[in-house]
């Protein structure tokens, strides 16, 4: 915690950088507030407070609030925060949720770009009667940072986001205005991010078209330590999706050698179990998943997705204790032979419905021709925006989007190549569904 000590009463509004007419009025009006003020504002006291949240490394959109508690009105505020910018990355401030949110200010200014650190400034109003303002009121949410958290980072790890006076340039203060005065009682709590402490088993969310065949769900783990073994349970809902397999092609699981592995699937009752021991058989040379401080993929399952899923927004999959006979929990297995309840974290399939569109009409303008490839070709290089229908960039329809495909295009246009597959040179759906969709249907 740090107490602010606020010198000059200008100073609030000249930490930032204002266009002159607007920096002029302000500090005219908060001087003409402060002499015109019969009760003094440093008679209340203002409250700042950063959250802590617990994330696990590489966790992206982490919304870090910062709350303020206040026995009056507040008019305007300069804040300055500094954190470890070799941990997080910080991809915005936003007002969602909070007390500003939909308010329109005079001013409201961040700079997000400062290497670890960031400073904000707002004038909700500079002349009395003041509207808008933050209301009084205790722990109201009045923005939050959005981070991105680097991986490879250790549990338990603790990365503060302090209150710190003088950042950027010119330099920003810690200081509040209540009711056109700035505030001389005010505290200010530090928070930040945890990395969590604990095991975790995660399905990762993810999007299907319905009918897509064997669209693969990754299933992920966070160990905090060495890991010699798993198992986990899934209950699915069987009417809008079938399991197909487990499969461990391209997990940390496979890499190190797994050596036992066993599926039980019941796409009638919707669940799924599998176990793995990375280290079964002679010579015994220690396999293990090692506590690396990142998330990594253990397996993915595979699902069909059902025509009954049709007009469905999504459908969930949930990791489950006790399937089976004998029952199946989701555990880890340390050291060879302790087992241990990790935190289970369910996840979503949004579900897409098909959307007709032909293959390789790829720009949208209802015309196959020279364009179309070029597009493709732009998107694939980063040199241009993504198409609406990712399905139609896929010309020679083998599931993937790789630079094949424009010249397979190319081919049939100049080379008198093949067509390409169906659906084409009408407008239909896919008859070999894959996990690439469309996100709206061209005319």
């Amino acid at each position: 915690m740090i107490s602010a000590t606020i010198p000059a009463v200008v100073r609030l509004w000249t930490s930032t950088v204002l266009n002159a007419t607007a920096r002029a009025s302000a500090i005219c009006a908060i001087v003409l507030g402060s002499l015109l003020a019969t009760s003094p504002a440093s008679a209340q006291v203002v409250t700042f407070e950063v959250g802590t949240v617990e994330v696990l490394p590489g966790d992206t959109g982490v919304q870090v609030p910062i709350f303020v508690s206040a026995n009056d009105d507040i008019t305007g505020f300069d804040l300055g925060l500094s954190y470890e910018d070799t941990r997080l990355d910080l991809v915005e401030v936003t007002l969602e949720g909070g007390v500003l949110e939909g308010r329109v200010l005079e001013l409201f200014e961040d700079n997000v770009p400062l290497p670890g650190n960031v400073t904000i400034s707002a004038i909700l109003d500079s002349v009395a009667p003041y509207n808008p303002v933050v209301e009084e009121g205790d722990g109201q949410l009045l923005l939050s940072l959005v981070f991105d958290v680097n991986a490879f980072q250790f549990a338990g790890t603790e990365i503060p986001i302090e209150f710190t006076n003088g950042l950027g340039d010119p330099p920003v203060f810690n200081e509040v205005v209540v009711e056109g005065v700035v505030e001389t009682e005010v505290d200010y709590f530090d928070g930040g991010v945890n990395i969590v402490s604990d095991d975790h088993l995660m399905i990762k969310d993810s999007t299907a078209v319905v009918g897509t065949a064997d669209h693969k769900v990754k299933i992920n783990g966070f160990n905090v330590e060495n890991l010699h073994g798993f198992s986990f349970g899934i209950t699915f809902d069987p009417t809008h999706l079938a399991a197909t397999s487990f499969d461990l092609e391209g997990t940390i699981t496979e890499s190190v050698g797994a050596e036992f592995s066993a599926e039980v699937i019941d796409n009638v009752e919707g669940t799924a179990v599998y176990g793995v021991l990375l280290d079964y058989l002679p010579p015994f040379d220690g396999q293990t998943i090692a506590a690396s401080g990142i998330v990594l993929e253990f397996a993915e399952i595979g699902f069909d997705v059902l025509e009954t899923a049709l007009g469905v927004p999504s459908t969930q999959i949930t990791l489950t204790d006790g399937i089976g006979s004998p029952p199946i929990d989701n555990i880890f297995v340390l050291q060879g032979q302790v087992a241990v309840n990790p935190v289970l974290v369910n996840g979503t399939l949004n579900l897409l419905s098909p959307i007709p569109f032909m293959r390789g009409e790829i720009n949208g303008d209802n015309f196959l021709d020279v364009a179309d490839p070029i597009a493709a070709l732009s998107f694939m290089f980063k040199a241009g925006p993504g198409p609406e229908c990712l399905k139609a960039v896929d010309v020679n329809d083998d599931g993937m989007l790789t630079v094949a495909d424009p010249i397979y295009l190319l081919s049939y246009l100049f080379e008198d190549g093949p067509e390409p597959p169906a659906p084409f040179p009408e407008v239909g759906f896919d008859p070999t569904p894959d996990d690439l969709f469309c996100f709206e249907t061209f005319d």
